[in-house]
């Protein structure tokens, strides 16, 4: 017997999202660790939970200001053309490092 297909869509239950973000983070973790290990990449995944907790999580052979100095040095063309228009990248402010998300800013 094999797995029901999920629909992918928003939970509306506050309780269920916290749940399944809970159960799930474990995975992402797990999986992009692995990826990190096997491919020898630099990696940094940055989450926050539903009631806005962060999780983090950066490759054993770099360190973050590594991974996020690699990134800002790519021009806002190979930002777009890399990852869409949807994306709104890393800004350097001064020595700092601040991200923009729909929520606010954060600075790194």
């Amino acid at each position: 017997m094999g797995r029901v297909k999920l629909e992918i869509k928003r939970l509306e239950s506050t309780g269920n999202r916290q749940v399944t973000y809970s159960k799930r983070k474990c995975g992402i973790l797990k999986k992009a660790k692995e990826l990190s290990i096997l491919c020898d990449i630099d990696i940094l995944l940055l989450m926050f939970s539903p009631t806005g907790k962060p999780t983090m999580l950066h490759g054993q052979h770099s360190c973050i200001e590594e991974v996020i100095s690699k990134f800002a040095q790519l021009t806002p063309q190979e930002r777009t053309k890399r990852y869409g228009n949807g994306f709104l990248g890393l800004q350097q402010i001064g020595e700092e490092y601040s991200y923009s998300t729909p929520f606010g800013t954060v600075k790194l």
